[in-house]
């Protein structure tokens, strides 16, 4: 370590005195506490007296940028400032340093716009040893405002501190403070960071600290600011919701902005991926009350640590797990105080304890605790510890459990001087109210002569009848415990019976058995009856096999299997699930099934049967009943029928499905169907018979895609695609005008499309003028489905042009059939055009358009036909 590392190190623990200094006290010296500051010179200490402070002079005080430390004589249990709602308690804001230092008081009843407590601007004092409590901002900060600005905040505890914004404890803006051995406890923020916010580049260091019901989150990055990183080494987090009023609301611990993530529990704060939180816990703090709460105002002395050393039962996981950057720990170094966190004010040691520390208020006060026992009537017991008179000392804010020990005949009926006075509640987990009870050794408990006396109670335990009895098949036997008289029992005892089946019998179940409270085995031969009063119980047995008995009449149908014998289920096993398939006779069906008396409607031909008891099953066959199938046509565009459909007018049995066929005039297609299966392709459509129905079908005329399409029909075709609007091919309205009879026709009414060398300029002046050929796209020749045949639909000739010829639907749909033989050859398609020199391009007066003579190429294309007898 360099020696400016450590003079440094110095300075910001308070570890020496590194100039002669003087001390001013107030109120000896000054009557305020800033005319005393006023009156300060640099390495001056104003040292101030027990007291609450209130008033002008006492609130708003303004170190002034003088490094001086102002400090209370006895600590923050005794040296009070009120702020009484009026101001902040301290402002920096003229450049002190870590020498201007702020030690020992408590600050409550601060109110300000930012800094309920203290404002830090552009400065970064030292803040140690305080107590800041019931402190609000308005915006920022209700504990502490951090602006420009990086103190070192040393064992401080924050408690109820409120922002009406952000940063309920502390808020920092483009500010670095050092956070150390500070407790956070119920502190809040309206939006956000209700222990610490942190925005503007801050990057805070929060090392051993403690964070415990911090709302809206315990620590929280601003996002619309990143690099605001807060660093969190060894510290503790401990139901931080995200909403303070609702302890139900999901936990909060830190909100981190680069993953625009929250975190909570441990497991997630230690994997945070920019990896600024180490070794944090998520464990109860286990805080207790100790020495400081007899001077400070409720509940600010009840953050000491439980520890099994000091007395309580338990200790913190705070204890021996915090982290000092530097060694020995600065509680341990200070050469003015003691400091703690156990209630017996043993000083803390070289390991490092998280969280808030006390001063030491010197030894502990030890106090007597006496145990009583009282006997109601044959009652007897006794109770461990077992102390009598004058009693035995234990340190105060120790916790001693006290078990009672009652006799078989007796029960705990009564505590006093307890945590859990009373009457013990009785239950089968304690019988006899023998539930262990704590007694808390302190002040408020002393009885006389400063001892604490507990009393218990013992009374004789009242007893109830248990009546057990079997059905045929066997019988009980009660095994624990024994009883108090013939079939008796002491009450909220769990009594233990065993049913014992006879050979080829087991246990069905029992009757008299209350539900979540007795116990029943898995096997269900043993149960153990809690004696809440007079209880009845029976068990009831049953041959280890079930029976099945099938009935149905055979003359229509049959059943398989028609019964059978099957293992009675074991307890906690699934019993056997038999299938019935059932064969009904044509004609019939089933109309449902009686089981054990219950009647069930199904047509199902296969029923399941559980068997968890003698089954008889009774199968109804029935007549399946015949419904009437009807056709109807609705009107094309034309208003006319150009089909009709089959089957129609018959009889169908109920849940037969029928193809229904159409058979449209030519041209045209079944184009809607109305009443089909909902899943039925239109092309094959199909009817599910479940009554009396009716089917509507519609034809209209085929039509082709709109566009630059010449249409091709074939006599023979089926399928076609509609005509839009009922537009026939001879309507020059029709998006497909005009249509043709064979694609040859087609073809040759088809213009050729214009690419490559084709494309030319205009020429005005030419005679006559040459108008521009631009690039263009050839026509498209699009077939119906059907099969071509016969002259015009086989040896076709592109003649040179670049067009497409395809099919509508595919070569599942369209053929072209070239009825060729050896004696009389045909093909399909034939290109023998040969390319056009560009001077051939000539102007056609009569068509009023430019002639291309041309050669077929890779725009000359032929698409999606199924070619036979080639």
């Amino acid at each position: 370590m360099t020696r400016k590392v450590l003079v440094n190190l110095v300075v910001l623990f308070g570890l020496a005195s590194l100039a002669a200094a003087g001390t001013i006290y107030v109120p000896e010296d000054y009557t305020t506490i800033q005319w005393a500051i006023d009156a300060a010179a640099d390495g001056d200490t104003v040292l101030v007296a027990d007291n609450t402070w209130t008033g002008a002079g006492n609130r708003g005080i303004d170190f002034g940028g003088k490094s001086i430390t102002v400090q209370s004589e006895n600590g923050p249990a005794n040296c009070i400032i009120d702020c009484e709602w009026a101001d902040h308690a301290f402002t920096f804001h003229s450049g002190e340093t870590n020498s201007s230092v702020l030690r020992g008081f408590t600050i409550k009843n601060g109110y300000s716009y930012f800094g309920g407590a203290i404002e830090c601007t552009y400065s970064s004092p030292t803040i140690r040893d305080c107590i800041i409590s019931g402190n609000y901002a308005n915006y920022y900060g209700g504990g502490i405002e951090c602006f420009n600005a990086s103190p070192f905040i040393f064992n401080c505890l924050f408690y109820n501190n409120r922002a009406f914004g952000y940063g309920g404890a502390i808020d920092c803006e483009d500010a670095s403070p050092k956070i150390y051995n500070c407790t956070f406890v119920k502190n809040r923020a309206d939006l956000d960071g209700g222990g610490i916010f942190s925005s503007w580049g801050s990057n805070p260091e929060v090392i051993s600290c403690i964070f415990n019901s911090c709302g809206n989150h315990a620590i929280y990055e601003y996002p619309q600011t990143l690099d605001s990183d807060v660093r969190v080494l060894t510290s503790l987090f401990y139901e931080n919701h995200i909403d303070p009023d609702d302890p139900y609301s999901p936990l909060a611990d830190y909100y981190d902005a680069d993953t625009d993530e929250t975190y909570a529990g441990k497991n997630q704060l230690n994997n945070i991926p920019d990896g600024y939180v180490t070794a944090a816990f998520d464990n109860n703090p286990r805080f207790v009350p100790g020495p400081a709460s007899a001077f400070v105002q409720e509940p600010l002395g009840n953050f000491y640590l439980s520890q099994t050393a000091a007395g309580q039962l338990y200790t913190s996981k705070c204890v021996d797990e915090g982290y000092s950057p530097v060694y020995p720990n600065p509680f341990v170094s200070d050469p003015d105080y003691t400091y703690t966190t156990r209630t017996d004010n043993v000083a803390e040691d070289n390991n490092l304890d998280i969280g808030y520390h006390y001063r030491d208020t010197g030894p502990p006060n030890e106090y007597y605790l006496v145990t009583e026992v009282q006997k109601v009537g044959d009652a007897n017991g006794t109770v461990e510890p077992y102390h009598e008179w004058p009693g035995v000392a234990y340190k105060e804010f120790s916790e001693v459990r006290l078990t009672p020990v009652p006799a078989d005949n007796s029960k705990v009926t009564w505590w006093e001087g307890t945590e859990d006075d009373g009457e013990p509640w009785l239950s089968g987990q304690y019988p006899q109210g023998e539930r262990s009870n704590l007694v808390k050794i302190t002040a408020d408990n002393v009885d006389v002569e400063d001892k604490i006396i507990v009393a218990v109670e013992f009374s004789e335990r009242d007893d109830y009848r248990l009546t057990a009895t079997a059905g045929a098949g066997g019988q009980t036997q009660t095994i624990t415990p024994p009883d108090v008289e013939p079939d008796r029992y002491y009450e909220f005892e769990y009594v233990e019976l065993q049913a014992i089946p006879d050979a080829g019998y087991v246990v069905r179940g029992w009757t008299g058995l209350w539900e979540g409270v007795d116990i029943v085995s898995q096997n269900m031969e043993q149960v153990w009856v809690l004696m809440y009063g007079d209880r009845t119980v029976q068990v009831e047995f049953v041959t280890d096999f079930v029976e099945l008995t099938v009935l149905f009449d055979p003359s229509l149908g049959w059943v398989h299997p028609r019964g059978g014998r099957y293992p009675y289920p074991a307890p906690g096993q699934p019993p056997v699930v038999e299938t019935l398939e059932v064969s009904p006779e044509p004609g019939y069906r089933v109309g449902g099934y009686w089981e054990n008396g219950q009647w069930h409607s199904t047509h199902d031909n296969t029923i399941f049967v559980t068997m968890d008891d003698n089954k008889t099953v009774e199968v109804l066959l029935e007549p399946v009943p015949s419904y009437l199938l009807t056709i109807e046509y609705l009107p094309s565009a034309d208003g006319l029928i150009h089909g009709w459909a089959e089957p129609s007018g018959y009889l169908w049995p109920e849940g037969s499905q029928v193809e229904l066929t159409a058979h449209p005039d030519p041209c045209y297609v079944a184009s809607e169907w109305i009443g089909i299966d909902t899943e039925s392709p239109p092309d094959h459509p199909v009817v599910t018979i479940m009554g009396p129905t009716t089917v509507q079908v519609r034809f209209r005329h085929t039509r082709l895609p709109g566009g630059a399409s010449i249409c091709v029909y074939a006599g023979t075709a089926t399928g076609e695609p509609d005509w839009a609007g009922g537009l026939k091919p001879s309507d020059p309205n029709s998006p497909c005008y005009p249509g043709y009879c064979t694609i040859q026709d087609a073809i040759d009414a088809a213009q050729s499309g214009v690419a490559g060398p084709y494309i030319v300029e205009g020429d005005d002046a030419a005679d006559p003028p040459l108008p521009a050929i631009e690039e263009r796209p050839g026509d498209i020749v699009v077939a119906a489905n059907g099969v071509y045949t016969g002259q015009g639909n086989r040896d076709l000739d592109f003649h040179g042009k670049l067009i497409t010829v395809r099919s509508e639907f595919g070569p599942a749909n369209c053929t072209i059939d070239c009825g060729g033989s050896a004696n009389n050859p045909h093909r399909a398609f034939v290109f023998s055009g040969m390319a056009p020199a560009l001077g051939d391009v000539v102007y056609d007066e009569a068509l009023g358009s430019v002639v291309v003579p041309g050669a077929e190429n890779n725009s000359s294309i032929v698409d999606g036909f199924t070619i036979i007898n080639g």
